[in-house]
């Protein structure tokens, strides 16, 4: 019998929320959606509900051991957190029980610190918007929705490392440029001992360089 890892995911933001394991995932799905209890991946359905909404599920992998799923569930929920992504799994949500009262840009709250902006993002990297985006649509750098928030936001702890990478290739980069320049510089030949240059024969003769004696 397969067992899967899934993920249920915001419909008002489409980012990633909860991760748990199932073998059946139509069931665990409706199991979910009808959940009333106090934990907090319940809560947080049931705001979705209140805005008339339902989580979506994705299956992430299948697997053929519990022993296998368990601990790839433990690995999806390390990687969303070490993404900075404030899973349901961890988070604590306030219930809000009427309809009315609810505050949809509290549901997820951005934690500060594990996340940047785009402009300070930009400004750890030393890169321009344009070089930014390029590194977004590439896939180096996640964009991330967080509800309350028009504009996405980026996991700190992604950027870090690549600044960190970037400031390494700029730093060999830099060393071998120094060692192009020091190599391909022009080394004046050594003048032999029983000669004088122009200049070291006349100061020698004192001969100055205006003189019309036409020596040289």
């Amino acid at each position: 019998m397969p067992y899967y890892v899934y993920e249920l995911i915001d419909p008002r933001t489409n980012v990633t929320a909860y991760i748990g394991i199932t073998y059946n995932a139509d069931l665990r799905l409706q199991q979910h959606i009808h959940d009333n209890t106090n934990t907090k991946k319940s809560l947080w359905i049931q705001d979705l509900r209140y805005a008339n909404l339902a989580p979506c599920m994705r299956i992430i992998e299948e697997l053929d051991t519990k022993e296998a799923v368990l601990e790839r569930e433990r690995y999806w929920i390390q990687h969303y957190i070490s993404l900075g992504i404030p899973l349901a799994n961890t988070l604590l949500i306030v219930p809000r029980p009427h309809r009315e009262h609810i505050d949809k840009t509290q549901v997820f709250p951005l934690p500060k610190r594990n996340f940047y902006t785009s402009k300070e993002a930009q400004e750890l990297l030393g890169v321009n918007t344009h070089a930014f985006y390029n590194m977004v649509r590439s896939g180096k750098i996640t964009k991330l929705l967080i509800p309350g928030r028009e504009l996405g936001v980026y996991p700190k702890a992604q950027v870090d490392k690549l600044a960190h990478e970037l400031t390494l290739t700029n730093a060999t980069a830099s060393r071998d440029v120094k060692k192009k320049l020091k190599s391909s510089t022009v080394k004046k030949p050594k003048l032999p001992e029983d000669l004088y240059t122009t200049s070291q024969a006349m100061e020698k003769l004192g001969i100055s360089p205006f003189s019309r004696v036409g020596i040289f």
